[in-house]
């Protein structure tokens, strides 16, 4: 499933269910310069994982190895639900965001 916020976008919020034929889900965006989360202009994104919650700015996001220079943006995993939220109050920010299942039930 493909999570996408283009510019322009105010709002966005998606929860992610996980399906009875999966056990663990993962979750990372793209680190390309087009997918910018401007919390200087008031926006933010936020990903949410039982009572955990992680809030992103700028190039920061969850990526499939992680980044070497910006510090804790490794994928996020779970077992049963992720909230995905995107508030852009400027209209500038932009998320593309993949969630996927690693751990199918067989």
């Amino acid at each position: 499933v493909i999570f996408m916020a283009i510019k322009g976008v105010r709002a966005c919020r998606a929860k992610f269910k996980i399906d009875s034929s999966c056990s663990k889900m993962r979750l990372t965006c793209l680190p390309t310069k087009m997918n910018y989360i401007n919390c200087g202009g008031g926006d933010r994104m936020v990903v949410k994982t039982g009572q955990r919650g992680r809030r992103y700015c700028n190039y920061e996001r969850p990526q499939f190895s992680g980044s070497p220079v910006l510090p804790d943006t490794n994928p996020v995993f779970h077992t049963s639900y992720i909230n995905l939220f995107l508030v852009a109050p400027s209209r500038r920010s932009r998320a593309r965001c993949k969630i996927r299942c690693v751990r199918p039930i067989t």
